[in-house]
């Protein structure tokens, strides 16, 4: 038996959703340490997927041709902003992959199973943890500006560097998960893009000269900084104002506390950042704003990625 642990992950922002020069998506995101998916491979005759969001998972992992059965023994909340579909399914193909003796990277394994067509956020935290740089995909195999569950893009070129371990994420978000509406999300891209290009060069430039520089400097205040502004600009900003009026409020409430919020992915999900010397205290003020129904949790990052045992 195989038992396979990953990481979620905050997405911070799709990058060029303008797609002038001849590229599209692009972004940035990392890895959280909790909450984690797990699951466990045993040899069988045929493939057999037990757990939440069997059928799902059986669907996309019978395109590995491989035989076995998996059983989810964890999934974080579906569709609030931690890449649960991601990790979930890369995870069970990468543990029936260990026990048939099949070696396949996550690039590999993300091709066939049918992620990272618009993210590769998502597979790269699933490869190595970490902070994640993503360059997007050549628009003219793309086609259209679509969400990674309409686009069938491989994953893009990325680049790595750890997250500060002395940071910790704390996040708000739904106990049940949202409701995955996949004919919202594809009118979302499709009417509310291609963005205006001063707004793609501006994400670019907050992203160039204050987030990435503020995780390998270990600058928290310019951090905090860049995550406040891109909430304001490009796509980040349009998945903000389709938020529900309770979210946005958490996200001023938030912002208040903590001096930055910001929103992963398409929401709800609603993070923050802070030293690990006031994590508690700052923990236990969000968890007074937060909506019925939401629960808080605070987190190490993840600079490892999956691991197999």
């Amino acid at each position: 038996m195989v038992r396979v642990s990953s990481p979620s992950r905050i997405h911070v922002t799709l990058l060029d959703l303008c797609g002038d020069l001849g590229r599209a998506d692009g972004g940035v995101g990392f890895a959280v340490k909790l909450p984690r998916t797990v699951v466990e491979a045993r040899p069988c005759e045929d493939l057999k997927v037990e757990g939440p969001r069997a059928d799902e998972v059986e669907e996309r992992l019978s395109n590995l041709g491989l035989k076995g059965c998996v059983k989810v023994l964890n999934s974080p909340p579906p569709h609030v902003g931690l890449g649960s579909t991601t990790q979930l399914v890369l995870s069970s193909a990468r543990a029936l992959a260990s026990i048939n003796g099949v070696e396949m990277s996550a690039q590999e394994l993300a091709e066939l199973t049918g992620r990272g067509g618009t993210s590769g956020v998502g597979v790269r935290v699933f490869e190595s943890g970490g902070f994640v740089i993503d360059f997007g995909h050549p628009l003219e195999l793309k086609g259209k500006l679509l969400p990674s569950g309409a686009s069938l893009t491989s994953p893009p070129p990325t680049l790595r560097v750890d997250f500060p371990e002395e940071w910790r994420i704390i996040m708000a978000f739904p106990k049940g998960g949202g409701k995955y509406d996949e004919e919202r999300e594809v009118d979302v891209f499709l009417n509310k893009t291609p963005l205006k290009e001063q707004e793609c060069d501006r994400v670019a430039r907050i992203i160039y000269m204050m987030l990435i520089p503020s995780v390998i400097m270990k600058d928290l205040s310019l951090f905090h900084r860049a995550i406040n502004m891109i909430q304001q600009v490009g796509f980040k900003r349009v998945e903000n104002e389709i938020q529900s009026p309770e979210v946005k409020k958490l996200m001023e409430e938030v912002r208040r506390i903590t001096g930055m919020a910001g929103l992963s992915s398409m929401g709800p999900l609603v993070y923050t950042v802070v030293h690990k010397d006031v994590v508690r205290i700052t923990k236990k003020k969000v968890a007074e704003l937060v909506p019925e129904g939401f629960e808080v949790i605070a987190t190490p990052p993840d600079n490892c990625g999956a691991r197999l045992g």
